[in-house]
């Protein structure tokens, strides 16, 4: 006796981010090869989906390379400003000229390599914080960066140089394919091709209900989770919206 024949549910994929929808389209690459002898024309899909999830998922890892960079950029920045801030204070010390004479001596090598450096480009900053850290090493500021205690700071901004270059170089290393391909140009091939597979994993059940009856259910159950959880989102967005509309709208008189 012939099963009654489940298809495969409408799936809205378009509502789904690029991260999800290469989620479920590994999933539901494993879920067709799960079935016992899967037929030959379905594997070709599971191939032909798996290939694309995957170039999709070493861009996304390209992607990752760049806040590192960020981050580390903000950390010498953010030391190199502290030492000109407390270099800067230290002129005016109202006490003890030594700091005052050391700190005019250090101020004028900082303003010489830029006491606004953090607003250049990558390379130019590194730069200049190579050339200000090779100025600090000279015999003619030890006594002026001993009499400040900067060799603490010094030291930490060589270190913080140095891990941001090394990124910099591992990020150099992925840009230089000269421009990173759009995210939605290569996830729309998965949308497209995964939509194929549905259809004639549907033709499948039809005819061989017994042997994909079940694979049919396991990727409704999948689906659906990730529906559910897209049209939550949408109408969280959608009252977020209103809300915001509501709060802007002038009051009536």
């Amino acid at each position: 006796m012939r099963r009654h024949c489940m298809p495969v549910r409408e799936f809205p994929m378009s509502l789904l981010k690029p991260e999800e929808l290469s989620t479920v389209a590994r999933e539901i690459c494993k879920i067709v090869l799960s079935v016992s002898n899967p037929d030959p024309y379905l594997i070709t899909y599971t191939d032909e989906i798996m290939e694309k999830v995957n170039v999709y998922d070493e861009r996304l890892k390209k992607n990752t390379l760049i806040q590192p960079v960020i981050d580390a950029d903000l950390k010498r920045d953010g030391i190199h400003k502290d030492i000109v801030k407390y270099v800067r204070g230290s002129q005016h010390h109202p006490f003890d000229t030594t700091i005052s004479a050391a700190a005019n001596k250090i101020y004028s090598l900082l303003d010489t390599h830029n006491l606004q450096l953090s607003s250049e480009s990558y390379a130019v900053q590194s730069q200049l914080i190579n050339a200000l850290l090779i100025d600090f090493e000279k015999t003619e500021y030890a006594g002026a960066v001993t009499t400040l205690n900067l060799k603490n700071a010094v030291d930490n901004l060589k270190v913080s140089q140095q891990q941001f270059e090394q990124l910099h170089i591992d990020r150099n290393k992925v840009d230089s394919e000269k421009a990173l391909t759009p995210v939605y140009s290569l996830i729309n091939p998965i949308r497209t091709v995964l939509g194929e597979l549905l259809t004639v994993l549907n033709t499948f059940e039809r005819r061989e209900n017994a042997k994909y009856a079940e694979t049919i259910a396991h990727v409704n159950e999948l689906t659906g989770t990730f529906t559910a959880n897209a049209y939550a989102r949408r109408t969280r967005q959608k009252t977020v919206s209103e809300q915001t509309a509501n709060v802007a709208a002038p009051a009536a008189n």
